[in-house]
């Protein structure tokens, strides 16, 4: 029988390139990985770099993000995509 298990994902390290933005309301982990990776696919990236995301992609207004610089290596990392 086929099943689909759940994946624990590791933090996302800190990196000293990584870059902080304060989200204006509205903003949408979604938009906010389009704006900075050109994927929309990676807004899972910032929402667990900062603890969000769960039941929502709308980020709080007034909140500070850290936004990684490479997702793309992360990803890879650990999920192999």
């Amino acid at each position: 029988k086929r099943s689909l298990a759940t994946k624990t994902m590791n933090p996302v390290p800190h990196s000293e390139q990584d870059f902080f933005v304060e989200a204006v309301m509205y903003d949408r982990l979604d938009l906010l990985a389009h704006k900075y990776y050109k994927n929309r696919e990676f807004w899972w990236v910032i929402a667990l770099a900062n603890g969000i995301g769960k039941g929502t992609l709308f980020v709080p207004n007034g909140m500070i993000l850290r936004i990684p610089v490479n997702p793309r290596s992360y990803s890879q990392a650990n999920t192999g995509y």
